[in-house]
């Protein structure tokens, strides 16, 4: 998680930065602590014991909150400090300290009200002076001097240090009102005597020792709160004006005047002075009002909490049914330096207003949310409806925040021991809760069961054996007429411990490393390993459990104690003695979505794949805690994760109103790094679709569309689990700009902040044949949305379900034996044909016309393939043709004949499976048209567009960063385009869906503020003069060109340009400046559908993909390219759809094509056709990587060369001569190799190259090794070269490659070092098949080398 910088509520300024410490700090505080004059500033070793670097480590990674001081003199880490729910001393039990200590307070009879939820440890302190720092050196340079001369200058003490830590930390975690520091006997630390801490006696335990106590309060004065009088207009009025530190906007008729003379029981002003300078800092005022309460009732969703109905029965019911049960903060002003301790004003509140139970505060949605509403709970609005009973136009209301009364009372988590505790809980769960699944209850009431079944067990097994816990919240209230305080319960949970493996396993499939440190305690292993017998048992021994997990399987708290569930997590973490808490979630229940706010999404991992073995390791779901039979890991749902440190950083939640309209991969993935930015949570997400949210591909019963293949299954199930996008079904009708809502088809209106514009084109009919029934007169009048009978365009759900019924009556009518026509030229037209014969229409009566002879396949066997396994099934095929002609019965209403022509513009062979000599055209029985040629944008946005004044262009026309001409809609994929100021752009439909919605996502981030994600480069344009004369020119030019009088130079110089220069260069110089705005797409796309059978057709590419650039790999086991369909055939003539599966015989058919690029030796491309298994994943990270990465080039002319001596070809000629024959003929003859190129890319030591953080590691090897100075000199040598030749030759290349690879060069040896390094630190993932040398020594040279 992002760390992040404090508020500093101290006068005094220190020359120091202070921010949430890193894990890198470790390394500089331990240097720090090494310093023999810091050594005598900080506490004794008996009180703090830190000294090493792992300690360090352990502290930043498994502690509540710490904080690093920066020198801003010396720029380096000069304290550190570390706060905890536990303290460090197991003397003291970590999970039932709370009852040793004495509440009686030495000065008062009242209680300190010392609870867990309000009190923390201080862990570690390491505070020294700023002269500590000075060096004691005698020979010492200028700049040496110069820094001694600022450290006296802006010179700290310690306590001064101290004091400014725990200001920062107690500001940020307001509702911490109590430190405590464990003291041994003898021991005593000044600094902390000096600021305030005193002793306070612990019960007889183990410790021997007092601890330290003292109240926030003494560090972090509190502000003095009190009713307004009308002096107090005079200070506020110009501070309001000023704009700085309002939390409410003003309102348009606001007299403060008039509300401070007019202050009565239902209305008050509240103001806040500083408690040392008396200084004013902030006002609020109040109103309570009944009429107002029910309003907010119809206006948001309010049965959470009862309708703001009294909870407690403590109030007058006659004085209740008059009286408003809450009160509304209707304007709040409070200086910036002050902002952390708004929440003093929520006691005062209820001070003032003893009626109420509840505070509300609205505030639009699009502004950034201050820290006052950290214990503030958002209430959702009901549907919304621009208009009211009388006409009048009603403005979105602003988003609603609430906080109870009650949620300040301390809440204790009481792990369930006892049947009295069961009672109580289940006494609980007989009451309704709407957010409480039944699901949930279940798996508590099991764990219940467990935990009753464990007790009967002997009483000597150790507590630390027990794996499941159930857990009660409860708080306590004062019973009427009686000073005793009954207990009550507000929530429950119950959780158990993974073990080691079920750990790994989880770090296998999730990225939990990017969260958790696993080697904070101890440093990796790099010691010798060896290979193994059993690969999989063999990297099971480096496994280690030094970060215990806590599996979550039941947790619900009342919606009035929501505040506290970061809290309640820690305890479950603290009364187990865990560092990690787990959620694992999938689709089939109903999580607590409140508590999925509060915890990290964990994302997936790309597992690597390979062929599954019968059996493997038992697994576990979130449904059992017992380990079950092995199943397929991909029923993993979403993994959900927290730590002491995530829970004290409390998410940003982003409250702003987005609307996506469109469900297509542009829009998901947007919508999915969204949901990944692990310190952010969104909470309005809405997607409007027609056909709501997709399933992903792995899980629909038939493909309709080519399977893209951007997010993972378990990536596209975390758009699902918990809810946090809300799904609207139906089409966006129109944008109400000045509103600011959309309008859905079903009359939904639903308010918006931004728009994103991510709808697909859809499959519509070709103008070509829905003018073939129309009368010539009516032809200019036709638009692609009129659909002639008989002809059926793919475009949704909507469609899918009238083609089935279409189908169903073509097969109940026994005489109708006409055929299908798919007509379609791309890799959709295949899909949606293996559909339909997947619904039991046979595959004699399909034909397949495509207008193009374009190879959708890339590669010309693949299509060879494809064509003649349909022309084997029985299906017709026909490239290159068009419908020109459709024949209809009398009544015009069914279609009965279909004539197919030769398309005039192509005069070659149409591709295979057609004959050149017969292109004529040929007339058909059809009695229906299924469409998959033409797209076009829903006919609803292009009005909405218009309506609007968005500029269309064909596309939306959206600038560098994606924004329309209007500020608040944003557009981009298939339905949008780069305004033509950038010249001729790519269309978003050529890249990697993901890259572009990920990309949108980050602009729409660094549009809300968060820094780290803005980019200047996709910024609006500001200079649009010169874009437009750029344009101008670049179409003065063209037209020039086109008629032929390029020299005349008829131009007109708009910018007094130079008449020597010419305009068109210009104009492409300007518009090369331009297109360097557009952000850069890299990702390769992919692409994926089912055939008949169980094959498969999947190919991957880089971006521009030319196969004529291209070196050509081929392996094929299919004979003469006709795969094997007599079982396909066999199923569709005898057997049920669903009996199919069971005739297919495993004769399996592969063909596998990689594509290397000639120039560059990378690998640009894999193409496979077949019914096997392929590891399309794993293909998918092939691209981008050097062949020799994997030694293709020579396994393959290896395999070649192998064949050549068999056939007595080459026999007598020596390997490097067979070689360089085999390496001459690569890309001339396909069949020539005998390698199996699947079965290579299997092989076990590959798998290493498949390994997602693989990856990521050769990336930066490659940016780290070009600057090595090896690299450099030959960099130097090779222009030396080229001042002489203007080329490098091939040979030179070689030599110069092979001089910077010798093994006793530096640059070989740091790249092995870095290999072994990886393979080190991945052997607890990777089969141990491989030996590894010890590489300590190395390691810590390299580090030394690098601090």
């Amino acid at each position: 998680m992002e760390s992040k910088r404090f508020s500093v509520g101290s006068e005094t300024q220190l020359p120091l930065r202070f921010r949430r410490s890193y894990t890198s700090d470790a390394a500089g505080i331990a240097q720090l602590r090494k310093i023999a004059s810091v050594a005598q500033c900080i506490p004794p070793t008996a009180m703090y014991p830190w000294k090493t670097e792992s300690e360090f480590t352990t502290l930043i990674e498994q502690s509540v909150i710490s904080i690093t001081a920066i020198s801003t003199v010396i720029d380096k880490p000069v304290g550190f400090i570390c706060l905890d729910d536990t303290p460090h001393t197991t003397l003291i039990p970590g999970d039932s300290w709370e009852v040793l200590l004495d509440d009686s307070d030495g000065d008062c009879d009242k209680p300190l009200s010392i609870f867990p939820c309000n009190t923390l440890w201080v862990k570690a302190v390491l505070v020294p002076t700023s002269t500590a720092l000075m060096s004691d050196s005698t020979n010492m340079t200028k700049e040496d001097l110069d820094l001694q001369r600022k450290l006296l200058l802006f010179g700290y003490s310690s306590e001064a240090l101290l004091q400014r830590f725990l200001h920062i930390a107690l500001d940020n975690l307001p509702s911490i009102e109590h430190l405590l520091v464990p003291c041994p006997m003898g021991q005593t630390y000044r600094v902390f005597e000096n600021i305030g801490f005193r002793p306070r006696p612990l019960q007889p335990s183990s410790f021997n020792g007092t601890v330290l106590h003292i109240k926030s309060v003494s560090i972090v004065p509190q502000l003095l709160l009190r009713l307004g009088i009308v002096e107090d207009y005079d200070d506020f009025v110009v501070r309001i004006l000023g704009g700085d530190g309002l939390i409410t906007s003003l309102p348009e008729e606001f007299y403060l005047d008039e509300l401070l003379k007019d202050q009565n029981s239902n209305n008050k002003v509240i103001v806040a002075e500083d408690a040392v300078t008396h200084r004013v800092a902030g006002i609020m005022c109040l109103e309570a009002s009944i009429e107002d309460q029910q309003m907010i009732s119809r206006q948001y969703y309010t049965e959470l909490y009862g309708k703001l109905r009294p909870m407690r029965g403590q109030r007058n019911a006659s004085k209740g049914a008059v009286t408003s049960n809450m009160v509304r903060i209707k304007f709040f002003y409070i200086d910036p330096a002050y902002a952390l301790r708004a929440k003093s004003f929520l006691p005062v509140i209820y001070k003032e207003f003893p009626f109420v139970e509840y505070v509300i505060i609205t505030l639009p949605y699009d502004t950034e949310k201050p820290p006052f509403l950290g214990d503030f709970d958002h209430i959702p609005l009901r549907k919304y409806y621009p208009r009211n009973s009388e006409g009048y136009l009603i403005p979105p209301p602003d988003g609603l925040w609430i906080n109870c009364r009650y949620a300040a009372d301390p809440v204790v988590a009481t792990p369930v021991r006892s049947e009295k505790d069961i009672t109580s809980i289940n006494v609980f769960l007989d009451e309704p809760h709407m957010e409480f699944s039944q699901h949930q209850i279940t798996l508590l009431r099991e764990d219940i069961q467990r935990l009753r079944s464990g007790r009967e067990t002997p009483e000597d097994v150790e507590e630390s054996n027990i794996n499941s816990f159930v857990f009660s919240f409860v708080t306590y209230t004062e019973n009427v007429g009686s000073e005793k305080q009954l207990p009550i319960v507000v929530g429950v949970a119950s959780a158990r411990k993974i073990s080691v493996n079920e750990m790994y396993s989880l770090r296998a499939n999730y990225d939990l490393d990017k969260l958790v440190n696993y080697y904070s305690k101890a440093p990796r292993d790099y010691s010798e390993t060896d290979v193994t017998l059993s690969s999989e048992e063999g990297r099971r021994k480096f496994f280690r459990n030094e970060v215990r997990g806590l599996l979550v399987r039941s947790f619900y708290v009342r919606p009035v104690y929501r505040s506290r569930i970061s809290f309640l997590m820690r305890e479950l973490l603290r009364h187990t003695d865990c560092e990690l808490a787990l959620l694992l979630e999938d689709n089939a229940s109903s999580p607590f979505t409140t508590l999925l706010h509060q915890l990290l999404r964990i994302q997936p991992r790309r597992v690597v794949e390979k062929p599954r073995p019968p059996a493997s390791e038992p697994v576990f779901t979130p449904r059992s805690p017992e380990r079950i039979p092995s199943k397929d890991v991909s029923p993993l749902g979403c993994l959900f994760a927290a730590t002491r440190r995530t829970l004290g950083d409390r998410k940003k939640l982003v409250h702003t109103r987005i609307i996506v309209v469109g469900a297509g991969s542009t829009g998901l993935t947007f919508l999915y790094r969204l949901l990944t930015v692990p310190y952010i949570c969104f909470t309005n997400l809405v997607l409007i679709s027609t056909d709501g949210m997709p399933e992903h591909p792995n899980q629909q019963q038939n493909l309709w569309s080519t399977d893209r293949m951007e997010l993972l299954e378990r990536e596209h199930m975390g758009l699902t689990v918990g809810n946090p996008i809300r799904v609207i079904h139906g089409s966006m009708v129109d944008i109400e700009t000045a509103q600011r809502y959309v309008v859905v088809d079903d009359s939904t209106y639903e308010p918006y902040d931004y728009v994103i514009l991510t709808t697909g084109r859809q499959f519509g009919v070709p103008l070509s044949i829905s003018s073939l029934q129309q009368p010539v007169q009516q032809r200019q009048q036709l638009s692609r949305t009129s659909t002639p009978p008989g002809v059926l365009p793919i475009s949704g759900s909507a469609s899918v379900e009238r083609l089935q019924r279409t189908l169903y009556e073509l097969d109940r009518n026994p005489e109708n034996v006409s055929n299908i026509v798919v007509y379609g030229s791309g890799l959709d037209a295949f899909a949606i044909a293996t559909s339909i014969i997947n619904l039991g229409f046979s595959p004699q009566r399909m034909v397949l016309v495509s207008p193009d002879v374009t190879n959708p396949f890339v590669d010309k066997d693949a299509f060879e393939c494809v064509v003649r396994m349909w022309s084997a099934l029985g299906a017709n095929t026909m490239h290159g043709y068009k419908i020109s002609r459709t024949e209809y019965d009398d009544d015009g209403t069914t279609l009965t004949t279909v004539v197919l022509s030769p398309v005039p513009a192509l005069a070659a062979p149409a591709g295979p499976g057609t004959d050149s000599n017969a292109r004529s055209s040929v007339e058909i029985n059809c009695s229906l048209i299924v469409c998959c040629e033409d797209k076009d944008i829903d006919s609803n946005v292009l009005s909405t567009l218009n309506r609007r004044s968005i500029v269309f262009d064909g596309r939306v026309t959206v600038e560098s960063n994606y924004l329309t001409t209007n500020p608040c809609v944003y557009a981009t994929g298939p339905v949008a385009m780069f305004t033509r100021r950038y010249g001729t752009t790519t269309s978003f439909d050529e890249f990697n869906a993901r890259d572009v919605g990920t990309n949108l996502a980050e602009v729409i981030l660094g549009t809300l503020g968060f820094e780290e994600f803005a980019t200047p480069n996709l910024q609006s344009c500001t200079d649009k003069e010169n874009e437009l004369l750029a344009a101008h020119n670049e179409l003065y030019s063209k037209v020039l060109d086109e008629n032929g009088s390029r020299n005349a130079n008829y131009g007109v110089d708009l910018n007094s340009l130079s008449a020597e220069k010419d305009a068109h260069e210009i104009a492409k110089q300007n518009q090369l400046k331009q297109q360097q705005k557009l952000p850069v797409y890299t990702t390769p796309v992919a692409s994926r559908i089912r055939l008949p059978g169980k094959y498969v057709f999947f190919s991957t590419m880089r971006i521009f993909f030319d196969p004529a650039q291209c070196t050509r790999l081929y392996y094929s086991c299919i004979e003469d390219n006709k795969p094997y369909v007599d079982d396909i055939t066999a199923s569709y003539q005898v057997a049920t759809p669903a009996d199919r599966g069971s005739i297919y015989k495993d004769v399996e058919q592969d063909l596998l094509v990689i594509y290397l690029n000639k120039h560059t030796r990378l690998i640009d491309a894999v193409v496979y056709f077949g019914n096997g298994s392929p590891e399309t994943h794993n293909y998918m990270c092939l691209i981008g990587l050097p062949h020799s990465l994997l030694n293709l080039i020579f396994r393959y002319n290896e395999a070649r060369t192998d064949l050549l001596e068999s056939d007595d070809c080459g026999s007598n000629s020596s390997m490097s001569g067979s070689k360089s024959t085999a390496s001459n003929k690569i890309d001339i003859v396909a069949q020539e190799s005998t390698l199996n190129l699947m079965e290579y890319l299997r092989s076990p030591r590959l798998q290493v190259v498949f390994y997602d953080r693989f990856v990521e590691f050769y990336e930066n090897l490659r940016k780290k090794m070009q600057e090595h100075e090896d690299v450099m000199k030959m960099k130097q040598s090779a222009l030396q070269r080229m001042e002489v030749t203007p080329r490098i030759s091939a040979k030179n290349r070689a030599i110069y490659l092979e001089k910077l690879t010798e093994m006793q060069k530096d640059f070989a040896r740091r790249v092995q070092y870095e290999l072994i390094k990886f393979l080190h630190e991945s052997k607890e993932y990777l089969p141990q098949i491989m030996y590894l040398p010890d590489i300590t020594e190395h390691v810590e040279k390299n580090e030394g080398r690098q601090e």
